[in-house]
């Protein structure tokens, strides 16, 4: 299910979703969900749907400029001419002012790339500015446009700091902020040219615990407690939230802020 706040009014499509949790975008009056599992999904005042044509299967979106992208390939993306094998290092970006289309061979704007390096599987994606930052647990890459035949310039940033938590990255000011799980976690902090960490050693304050991590994702059917770490804003607070569930449920949580 999908939801309207205030209100909690049910914005889901008719079908009901195989996977329950969402990373959200926005491109001009149209928000984009993923979940891994399913058609990515669109709605603009009303309930979502399945985005139009074939569009992949993203774990994590994000946009930034005319450009829908998305990491975690979760299916095979077959193309009127090729097919895009599934693979949690993907980065895939949709063509020009065409966020529901990533087929090259259909819109010669579109991109895909593995990337490796390889702090391991790509675990989340961000806009900064008019370019897209993407994460591994250890590893940081600014995608910027560079238009031509090149279409897009991948940079790695760091290959120490990285981020397990997608939620965990927020941006406030023009300078992205997550959670790194280097050095026991520590606040990050990158505005665009250089990684700065910012406080070490969270585990004290409110990531210690049982849990796993698993790339922030809520598993409601696992019997293993998972950790993870939402961020909110007001612009010149960030406010995490650390809390661990079981089964999908919450059993325990702590805020902290910075």
């Amino acid at each position: 299910k999908l939801y309207r706040f205030p209100g909690n009014a049910d914005i889901s499509r008719g079908a009901a979703y195989t996977a329950d949790y969402f990373s959200f975008a926005q491109w001009r009056d149209k928000t984009y969900a993923a979940n891994g599992a399913d058609d990515l999904q669109v709605a603009t005042t009303g309930s979502f749907a399945d985005a139009t044509g074939t569009t992949p299967v993203f774990t994590r979106i994000a946009v930034a400029g005319e450009f829908l992208a998305g990491i975690g390939l979760a299916a095979d993306f077959v193309g009127t001419l090729r097919t895009v094998t599934a693979s949690p290092y993907m980065l895939m970006i949709s063509g020009v002012g065409n966020p529901e289309q990533f087929d090259v061979d259909v819109d010669t704007s579109a991109y895909f790339q593995d990337i490796y390096d390889s702090g391991g599987p790509l675990t989340a994606i961000a806009r900064l500015r008019n370019f897209f930052v993407v994460f591994q647990k250890s590893g940081v890459y600014v995608v910027e446009n560079v238009g031509g035949a090149e279409k897009w310039s991948v940079r790695c940033v760091t290959d120490y700091y990285g981020c397990v938590h997608p939620d965990s990255v927020v941006e406030v000011n023009n300078v992205l902020y997550w959670i790194s799980p280097t050095r026991g976690g520590e606040v990050c902090a990158f505005d665009g040219a250089q990684v700065t960490p910012l406080s070490s050693a969270l585990n004290a304050i409110g990531l210690n615990g049982t849990g796993n991590d698993n790339y922030g994702f809520v598993d409601a059917t696992s019997t293993v407690t998972t950790r993870c770490i939402t961020a909110a804003t007001n612009g010149e607070t960030i406010l995490w939230n650390s809390f661990y569930t079981t089964n999908g449920v919450v059993t325990d949580d702590t805020v902290f802020s910075e």
